[in-house]
């Protein structure tokens, strides 16, 4: 009777334990996986920003400059303007013109792939240290992006106001039309893209290293915007578009709010995004602990088999013999 009833315990435990096994197989699986994704993203990436920092072929910048719109158009107002040539650009480096870029994409990436190899590690191999590093990272990740959250939409005009004051900053390096560092690059980039003239309007540029006096070969002029801020660009040496404020040019429209709007425009698209990108963090962390906790349990499981075989064992084992008593 007890034979049989200890039979039907255990045929009722197996497919619960059959269950289980496949939760957590599924579990670690998937952990597995979208951290192997993320790593093999990152290593991407890491590539594109060693590229930017290291390649010493300049083809690579000639050949985004020739697939642009934008810069074409700025070709030509060189070359129509006289100021420039058709090859202004070529030669550029692409380790000077992206480096910062180059430098902070492979950091931030590698922080990233690290992260995600303890996740991989842990789920693969049920490795707990992994998995206790990993749950500690992105929860600290986590708590870092919610505290952002709070903050930009707690006082978003503070944020505003600073984001502003940093871009600002890449005024003071900015020379005009015939500029080839980063900093005049991207703007003229973003001005003729947006139709837009500084952060503000044109008087931003009363802070950079920006040249108003500039000779063509017919005459000089005492420019009031830079010559990118015309609107249509000039097609010819006449510069008089860039010496006025008011027709033919866009300066009173500043190209902060423009840019804003077009990439943060749409709120509920940026906090969905964000939702979903904070929902997976948190279910990676829960799979996490779920196969940590299964490792753990599996771990004192083992340890309890192993004292309980010895226990039998000893149990088991013939104790010694008496000594023979010794008749007197």
């Amino acid at each position: 009777m007890l034979l049989k009833k200890a039979q039907d315990t255990r045929l009722n435990t197996k497919p619960r334990s059959l269950k289980m096994g496949y939760l957590s197989c599924f579990t670690r699986l998937f952990l597995t996986l979208i951290n192997g994704t993320v790593i093999t993203t990152c290593l991407v990436f890491m590539g594109v920003g060693v590229v930017m920092i290291i390649l010493p072929d300049v083809g690579v910048i000639d050949q985004l400059i020739d697939s642009s719109s934008v810069m074409k158009e700025l070709k030509d107002t060189l070359v129509a303007t006289g100021l420039g040539t058709e090859n202004q650009y070529s030669g550029l480096s692409l380790s000077g013109a992206f480096y910062d870029i180059g430098l902070m994409l492979t950091v931030s990436c590698g922080v990233i792939l690290i992260v995600a190899m303890f996740g991989c590690c842990g789920g693969c191999c049920k490795a707990k240290c992994s998995l206790i590093t990993y749950i500690v990272l992105t929860s600290f990740l986590l708590v870092v992006e919610l505290l952002m959250v709070i903050i930009v939409y707690s006082d978003e005009k503070l944020v505003i106001d600073s984001i502003k004051e940093i871009v600002l900053l890449t005024l003071n390096d900015y020379t005009g039309l015939t500029g080839e560092n980063v900093q005049t690059l991207g703007w003229n980039f973003v001005m003729i893209k947006y139709k837009c003239c500084g952060l503000i309007d044109y008087k931003d540029f009363k802070r950079s290293n920006w040249t108003n006096k500039v000779s063509t070969s017919t005459s000089e002029y005492t420019l009031a915007t830079p010559i990118v801020c015309c609107d249509p660009l000039p097609k010819s040496d006449n510069l008089t578009c860039a010496t006025q404020t008011s027709a033919g040019n866009t300066a009173i429209t500043g190209c902060f709010d423009i840019v804003w709007d077009t990439s943060f425009g749409s709120q509920d698209f940026v906090a969905f995004a964000y939702c979903i990108g904070f929902a997976i963090q948190f279910v990676l962390v829960v799979l996490a602990v779920v196969v940590f906790m299964e490792a753990k349990k599996k771990n004192r499981v083992a340890a309890e088999r192993k004292l309980k075989k010895e226990k039998i064992i000893l149990s088991h084992k013939s104790p010694d013999p008496l000594p023979d008593k010794k008749s007197t």
